[in-house]
């Protein structure tokens, strides 16, 4: 286990915000780093994150993640989340810091649902060594999206009003995330920084057209990939995870899609034994990866 982390000041996005950064140290050697971005509600302490670090941190990465605005400790209203291109720089803005701290050293992202989608959204900014991606919102589920002329009104409010909260999501349902019952325990009881209350219009908007808009360009993915998704996903639309293994600009050999069956959204708070195969072929993939040349930076736009 790589244990609590550490908090190490924060990252001031372009909007003059501060986002908390927490990092966690690797186990043995150092190979690399790696940012990961947190799910909708949650924050860098969160257990699911502490699961995905303990993960990255025994493959040899230092592990690092900042609080979206609006989130944990981090500037902003809480719960509300900006445009999609605000969360991207904010991405950006939180990699490229990392990578000022450690220029020696391979850089991966790790995302869970939202963060997954964020992750690709850096991914396609900056380049980076490679992507784990755990139940990415690349599209949206069905049951969330609202019919059109719905929509049109949730957008003509989230741009008049966009702090109100009115949306209650399934995403906030530990049951249908959780099946380990110590691990959904552990969620339960940590909740003191997460967002509770009912969806603002804004976060609302904000997340659809990051699916929308991540969607509509899984073309642009051009870095290597591990994804992974449950089964018995119902937070996100799993189909996602298939269209950006088909439609993204990348080799076979460097994308790896593995569905588990039995599992629910939140993969790394699976039962054992399925846990463990599953935190195997997350080390295995980035071990995999640290055995390779390195890639070369390309210039951000």
């Amino acid at each position: 286990m790589a244990g609590a982390p550490a908090a190490v000041g924060s990252v001031q996005n372009d909007r003059g915000e501060a986002l908390s950064l927490y990092t966690w140290e690797p186990v043995g050697l150092g190979r690399g780093v790696c940012v990961l971005f947190h799910g909708y509600g949650a924050h860098a302490r969160y257990p699911t994150v502490q699961f995905a670090a303990d993960v990255l941190c025994a493959a040899g990465l230092r592990a690092y993640c900042a609080d979206m605005p609006g989130h944990g400790a981090s500037a902003g209203t809480p719960g509300l989340l900006p445009t999609v291109e605000c969360v991207s720089k904010d991405g950006v803005a939180v990699t490229e810091h990392v990578r000022r701290l450690h220029p020696d050293l391979r850089l991966f992202l790790c995302g869970t649902s939202m963060g997954g989608a964020i992750a690709l959204n850096v991914s396609r900014l900056t380049v980076v060594d490679g992507v784990v991606l755990l139940a990415p919102m690349v599209k949206q589920s069905a049951a969330n999206v609202p019919a059109a002329p719905v929509l049109s009104i949730l957008r003509f409010l989230s741009w008049v009003c966009p702090s109100l909260a009115v949306i209650s999501p399934n995403a906030m349902d530990d049951d249908i995330q959780y099946t380990d019952p110590e691990r959904r325990e552990l969620c339960r009881s940590d909740q003191a920084s997460c967002y509770h209350g009912k969806m603002r219009l804004g976060t609302a908007a904000t997340l659809l057209d990051i699916s929308l808009d991540l969607h509509a360009h899984l073309e642009e993915i051009s870095c290597p990939f591990w994804v992974g998704m449950g089964g018995r996903e119902v937070v996100v639309d799993p189909s996602g995870a298939t269209d950006l293994f088909e439609r993204a600009a990348v080799a076979s050999e460097d994308k790896v899609l593995r569905t588990y069956p039995t599992a629910q959204h939140g993969l790394l708070a699976e039962p054992e034994p399925l846990r463990g195969e599953i935190e195997r072929d997350i080390t295995e993939w980035l071990r995999s990866r640290l055995d390779l040349p390195r890639r070369l930076r390309a210039q951000q736009p």
